[in-house]
């Protein structure tokens, strides 16, 4: 690739040195500027290439540090205590196996007295409400005492749920004081960084925020929205909606209904205590598996680090070492064509004695009027015009390279608002050719805001600013008054009022056409 760019970049240089020669012919002189036009695309296509090349290398140097990186850490897990991850292994084997023992325990000790305390008091709410006086059983009550029975099973409903809560609170006590291993954190926080940099953060996103939910549970309160969340909303709904409809209902309330209630209120509390339990007791076994699953894989390269010899190390890190200074050696021949490049002074003019620094200037500023006069200023400096316009032939001759470098300039500066390429699209997008087509060009005026109302604008009143309409500067089709010829012309390219100026501006954009801006 540096090849081929030394060889245009002579050949420019060389275009250039001849061109420079006032002497040299007019035919060879336009076959110099013909070759510099033609090389520049060439140019163009390999720094495109070199830049779209520097980007692939470095995720290549990126791919080497890494690997560095592996090779670095490799020391690092050989040094690892080994007894101390064998012990940590053997205290989470223990708790994953004490966790679920214990937790197996607590949700049948729990589901035992909570069937207790249900069977308890509703013991007590069939003495007070549906045994008589004479101790005989009653088979519902009255209208005047089915209220009380219900508030009171309401009652007992709420305090039953709060009890719950109490010793669902002791038995998750009870569970996380095995949770022992919990407290060598700061431990399991010293072998993730012996890791090289990739591994340690998937794990520190896997297993840390696995222990992190854990932990915030553990020492989570329980409250009633354990019991009601929205996906078992559903229950507290039916609860509410069958007292409701007891209480609302005219006439007795049997104790076949009150049972039938109860029955379902106790499968269903049953079923949520499980949940909790289950819920909290499947983080905690989670954590557990991938702590488990984190020691064993650093056992497991320690194994695999320590078989590996000190030759063996040593070659790889000269072999990372290596294909480092290969890519660094492309790197610097990418650098040489970046650097060549600005050699090739941009912007640079197919005619010596050209400056665009001005432009490029006046452009960053963003100071639009001044370089829209500064577009017509070197553009006749290119064609050597030393009036204040150009004909139609020194507009079909005009230099396709400076037409590309002025393109470049407006539309970077503009970010893409400004800029012959932009009028181009619009023009074509009209039905504009390489042809002469006066409602074309006057649609076109039209669309980038140089004519309002059928009449073509003057200087003063065009828009320099990127508030203007798509592809308004330069003002290509700009007329303005000529002071010593005492009528309006246009500067470059002309169109309007002169009759048949309007030939000219369509002449410009042709040219623009052709030369594929």
């Amino acid at each position: 690739m540096n090849e081929y760019w030394a060889t245009f970049f002579v050949i420019t240089q060389s275009a250039e040195q001849l061109l420079l020669n006032k002497s040299n012919s007019l035919e060879i002189r336009a076959s110099a500027r013909s070759v510099k036009e033609s090389v520049h695309p060439c140019l163009e296509e390999l720094k495109q290439s070199a830049t779209r090349l520097n980007g692939l290398v470095q995720v290549c140097l990126d791919d080497l540090d890494y690997a560095e990186d592996v090779w670095n850490s490799k020391a690092r897990i050989f040094q690892a205590p080994t007894f101390e991850i064998w012990e940590r292994l053997g205290e989470l084997s223990g708790f994953d196996i004490s966790f679920r023992s214990e937790s197996k325990k607590c949700d049948t000790e729990l589901l035992q007295h909570f069937k207790s305390l249900f069977d308890i008091q509703t013991e007590n709410i069939k003495e007070k409400w549906f045994v008589d006086k004479k101790g005989q059983f009653k088979k519902g009550v009255n209208w005047q005492e089915k209220d009380g029975a219900l508030k009171e099973i309401n009652q007992f409903l709420e305090q039953t749920l709060k009890e719950l809560i109490e010793e669902l609170e002791k038995s998750t006590e009870i569970i996380y004081k095995e949770a022992t291993w919990l407290e060598s954190l700061d431990s399991l926080s010293k072998l993730l960084h012996l890791l090289d940099s990739q591994a340690h953060k998937e794990w520190d996103e896997g297993l840390v925020e696995q222990i992190t939910i854990f932990i915030n549970h553990s020492y989570r309160p329980i409250n009633t929205s354990d019991f009601f969340t929205e996906q078992n909303n559903d229950s507290k709904k039916a609860i509410k909606s069958a007292l409701s409809g007891l209480s609302s209902r005219w006439g007795e309330v049997f104790w076949e209904e009150i049972t039938k209630l109860q029955d379902s209120i106790y499968s269903q509390y049953s079923q949520l205590i499980s949940t909790i339990l289950n819920t909290r007791v499947r983080l905690g076994t989670q954590a557990v598996k991938e702590a488990i699953s984190f020691y064993n894989y650093l056992l497991e390269l320690q194994q695999r680090y320590q078989q590996e010899t000190p030759e063996q190390r040593t070659a790889e890190k000269a072999w990372i070492d290596q294909q480092r200074q290969k890519l660094e050696l492309v790197q610097q021949g990418i650098g040489a064509i970046f650097q060549s490049d600005k050699l090739i002074q941009y912007p640079h003019s197919s005619e010596p004695g050209v400056d665009y620094s001005r432009l490029r200037d006046l452009l960053a500023a963003g100071q639009w009027e001044e370089a829209d006069k500064e577009t017509e200023r070197v553009m006749l400096k290119v064609a050597e015009e030393e009036l204040d316009s150009l004909d139609t032939e020194e507009i079909k001759n005009f230099p396709c390279e400076d037409l590309r470098i002025i393109d470049r300039l407006w539309v970077k500066y503009s970010n893409g608002r400004f800029g012959f390429s932009v009028q181009k699209r619009i023009y074509q997008r009209l039905g504009g050719t390489a042809s002469d087509n006066q409602e074309v060009w006057e649609a076109f005026g039209d669309s980038v805001g140089w004519r309002v109302n059928n009449n073509w604008l003057r200087s003063k009143n065009l828009t320099f600013s990127l508030s203007a309409k798509m592809g308004h500067l330069p003002a290509i089709g700009d007329c303005r008054e000529v002071a010593s010829r005492g009528f309006f012309s246009c500067a470059i390219d002309g169109f309007g009022s002169a009759g048949g100026a309007w030939g000219r501006g369509d002449s410009l954009m042709q040219r623009i056409v052709t030369c594929n801006i």
